[in-house]
């Protein structure tokens, strides 16, 4: 067998090298790729990856998403308007009268606490130059303002201030440039507050619990804030604080209750989302 499988070996190997051309010739060459050829082959490739719809609508979400929508907006006019709903902390700053420190009965202490709210109006505004913004909000306030009274031999006294006034800010807006349809703006100005709850014509007796607050306030204010460019309107979340410049106390002297005290001044934290056009 070993014999037989040796002259079947010598028989294919001589056949191989005497064969005849026109054979060798129907043989089919491998066909070879140099690095160049395959550089290309790859290049081709990606290139149909790239122009494929998937790939295509999301280069397209990615350029929208950086490119700033209609960069020149808020240039082409010059009056806007829109809504605005705010969060506020009402608190006050309080000053105790010299008549506090001469007394002679219960009442040790006394207390101001601040309180949640919340507002809503709509606002006007004028753009000056480039990047300045005068603006004027017509907010509607709902809030209220707390005072502590200690006594000594009965629990702590609190009286409630309830506040539905009407608020007009008006601001001056310095904005920055928006390469990314998100900016940051610096603000300041003042404010006037209308209260409609104010008790301040009401005769208050010497041991009546009632702190009245006059009708009108006025504050100065200012803070900042970042503005989001959407497809239609601007929108931005403000930070603000205002502080009182009138002393607000309808002080009754014989009162152990306001006549303890010569001043209160209104404070007011609010965050504000706002929609402008």
């Amino acid at each position: 067998m070993t014999f037989l499988r040796f002259i079947a070996l010598i028989a294919v190997f001589w056949g191989w090298i005497f064969a005849p051309s026109s054979v060798l010739a129907q043989i089919e060459p491998i066909q070879t790729f140099s690095f160049a050829d395959l550089a290309q082959i790859k290049s081709i490739r990606s290139n149909e990856y790239l122009q494929s719809p998937e790939v295509q609508a999301s280069i397209l979400k990615l350029t929208e998403a950086q490119t700033p929508r209609d960069p020149n907006r808020i240039y082409r006019k010059r009056f806007f308007w829109g809504i605005a709903f705010s969060g506020t902390q009402a608190k006050m700053k309080m000053q105790l009268d010299p008549v506090f420190w001469e007394r002679n009965d219960s009442l040790i202490n006394i207390r101001p606490q601040g309180q949640l709210g919340g507002g809503f109006g709509g606002s006007v505004a004028m753009r000056i130059g480039r990047q300045w913004e005068m603006k004027m909000l017509t907010m509607l306030q709902l809030h209220n303002r707390n005072i502590d009274f200690d006594w000594k031999y009965t629990p702590t006294q609190t009286l409630k201030i309830e506040t539905i006034s009407l608020d007009i800010p008006l601001t001056l807006k310095y904005r920055s440039d928006m390469p990314n349809n998100t900016g940051f703006f610096v603000l300041g100005g003042v404010r006037w507050s209308h209260d409609f709850q104010s008790m301040e014509g009401t005769v208050i007796g010497a041991s009546k619990p009632l702190v009245a607050i006059k009708e009108d306030t006025y504050y100065y204010e200012f803070g900042c804030g970042f503005e989001f460019r959407m497809e239609y309107v601007d929108m931005s979340i403000e930070l603000k604080m205002s502080n009182g410049l009138n002393n607000a106390l309808v002080r009754v002297p014989e009162s152990y209750y306001s006549g303890s005290m010569s001043a209160i001044f209104p404070r007011l934290f609010s965050i504000t989302l706002m929609a402008q056009n």
